[in-house]
């Protein structure tokens, strides 16, 4: 008789008390859903608030442009410095395994500067007068800009400088991404992809 009086007082006491100071247990370690949201916006904004030096910093890294600078020992260590980039897309030419890709140069020589385009795997067309080169920023329409061979030893690989560099270099700075089409052989003229984001040029 008194284990069963035990049984009873046990369920309807001690099972409640074991309930009730679980729930108050969870309460104190477990934060209320409004903080832990708190915490997390916080994180977020604090992660969102880069100075403007990160910001140049992770736009550098981002960068496709390599840059280099060579110092000319015949003229008074007069530097010469040159940024480049290479081509997003190839043209697919008969023979060239992997197609032909482009290189795009900005150079300042003697401190002037000047803007060259090569081409590896195929040769840039020079045959008729009066050649030209397009080229296309962003979304803006492509302009026409006139163009001299420079001479290379390599059959495979060709570069002209495209003149009108001040325009070009202005532009570059303020697009992101750039398309040139040039003539090839026969009439024929291809194109050629550049992303350009991110370029420095204080020359």
């Amino acid at each position: 008789m008194k284990r069963g009086i035990k049984i009873a007082l046990w369920i309807f006491v001690g099972v409640p008390a074991i309930f009730i100071i679980g729930f108050v247990v969870l309460g104190i370690v477990l934060p209320d859903d409004e903080t832990t949201g708190e915490s997390v916006v916080i994180e977020e904004s604090a992660a969102n608030e880069m100075t403007e030096e990160e910001k140049l910093e992770e736009r550098r890294a981002r960068s496709p442009w390599g840059y280099s600078e060579e110092r000319d020992k015949m003229d008074d260590g007069e530097v010469n410095y040159t940024a480049t980039i290479v081509s997003t897309s190839k043209i697919e030419m008969q023979g060239v395994p992997g197609g032909a890709w482009g290189k795009f140069q900005v150079k300042n020589i003697d401190g002037k500067n000047r803007v060259f385009l090569a081409l590896h795997g195929a040769n840039i067309a020079n045959e008729y007068a009066g050649e030209y080169v397009r080229i296309k920023f962003g979304d803006k329409s492509a302009k026409k800009y006139d163009y001299t061979l420079i001479l290379t030893n390599n059959e495979l690989t060709s570069q002209v400088e495209i003149l009108d560099a001040k325009k070009i270099i202005k532009k570059i700075k303020k697009y992101d991404d750039m398309k040139i089409e040039f003539p090839v052989y026969q009439g024929e003229r291809e194109l050629l992809e550049f992303n350009i984001f991110g370029f420095e040029w204080d020359h």
